[in-house]
């Protein structure tokens, strides 16, 4: 076999099948053995190949599943942006604002419950990638709610030990940290737009719990910098899995840039 890399000018139209050029078509001739790809030892038609795209949480080439289903990673990365980029701006206390309480309703009904639902449809469509991602972090969301959450009792047990309560937050992000550079390991052969979104969830996780644990401000404000260019990361990716060009005069192909190694095996020439 021999690996041949696909422009990453690609349409991100809904199904987000792989269009082979005129140039592909006309070398893949008449031949059985060619017009394929071999995708986890299976042997596909090209017309019918995934490739990674940002918008469908997807780290890599896959084969699509049978049944016909939407895009459930669309509403899970726009719940993610919501309630990143509320928390962010409180942290920053923009406007002033310095009770976070407002953050409960979207942790727990936007991201928390959004997030875990977009997760489990994943499972459906046969992303394990994305449901992983996205029950994980809607795992984190409803946490996270319910410690801002008076009548769970989890931050008055604190009380008397402030410090003690952000060493234990910090623990918590800790532990999303290493998630998170799990994930990021697994997209590093998708697209730039992909890397980019998890490598600055991996920084947010990093920088909010070394901050909460030295207890310093400013290590929390780069955080809170981090989590906002998150925020907008994860808006475009949800963006850029709805806007083709059936629905918009603008798509997310120009901004498709597949990462060094992000290749598709094909059969060779007979």
């Amino acid at each position: 076999m021999y690996e041949t890399e696909f422009s990453p000018v690609l349409s991100p139209a809904l199904s987000q099948k792989i269009i082979p050029s005129d140039q592909q078509v006309e070398d893949a001739g008449s031949d059985d053995s060619n017009g394929y790809a071999f995708v986890g030892g299976h042997r596909v038609p090209l017309s019918d190949v995934l490739l990674a795209h940002a918008g469908y949480l997807n780290a890599g080439t896959t084969i699509p599943h049978g049944y016909e289903f939407g895009n459930p990673a669309v509403f899970g990365l726009f719940s993610f942006g919501i309630s990143a980029m509320l928390l962010a701006l409180y942290n920053v206390h923009s406007r002033g604002v310095t009770i976070p309480n407002v953050m409960i309703g979207p942790a727990f009904f936007i991201s928390g419950i959004g997030q875990t639902i977009s997760g489990l449809w994943e499972i459906a469509v046969g992303n394990t990638f994305a449901a992983t991602a996205m029950t994980g972090f809607g795992g984190f969301w409803l946490a996270y709610g319910a410690v801002l959450t008076p009548s769970f009792g989890i931050a008055a047990a604190y009380a008397d030990e402030p410090l003690m309560f952000q060493k234990a937050m910090g623990f918590l992000m800790l532990s999303y940290t290493i998630f998170t550079a799990g994930l990021l390991s697994l997209v590093l052969k998708s697209t730039a737009v992909f890397v980019f979104l998890f490598s600055v969830l991996f920084l947010t996780f990093l920088t909010e719990s070394i901050g909460l644990f030295i207890n310093n401000e400013n290590v929390l404000l780069a955080s809170a910098g981090f989590n906002i260019a998150l925020a907008l990361s994860a808006f475009y990716c949800g963006w850029a899995g709805l806007a083709s060009g059936e629905n918009s005069y603008l798509t997310g192909a120009p901004f498709r840039v597949l990462m060094p190694g992000a290749r598709v095996e094909h059969a060779p020439p007979a």
